[in-house]
């Protein structure tokens, strides 16, 4: 019984996997956002957003990593352009039925949390 190279055992995860938050599943590939069989097209940085609180689900994302995230050192940053951008980003998530939700923790960053009816 061959066992195959010693490597394959640590061999890291697929990178395109789909990620889900309550009815919100996002298509690490494709970029594809849907709340339940519905499309939900999001701007790059608010995908982007998304996509790094889903795979923290439950967990706080410092307002930091987001910006290190989504900004380069060339960008000029405003003050509040995460915020802005988590605000327009649960507007969509609300208005399409979600049951994903982002809390600020303040003075921290943001939290996704499964809604529980």
């Amino acid at each position: 019984m061959a066992l195959g190279p010693p490597w394959a055992a640590s061999a890291p995860p697929a990178l395109g996997v789909t990620l889900q938050a309550g009815n919100v599943s996002f298509d690490t590939i494709g970029r594809d956002v849907r709340v339940g069989m519905t499309a939900l097209p999001l701007p790059r940085r608010e995908g982007a957003i998304l996509e790094h609180l889903m795979r923290r689900l439950g967990r706080v994302v410092p307002k930091t990593v987001l910006e290190e995230r989504l900004y380069s050192d060339d960008d000029e940053l405003e003050s509040n352009a995460i915020p802005v951008h988590v605000h327009h980003l649960r507007g969509k998530l609300e208005a399409a039925g979600a049951t994903a939700e982002i809390h600020t923790v303040r003075g921290v960053g943001y939290l996704l949390t499964e809604r529980r009816d």
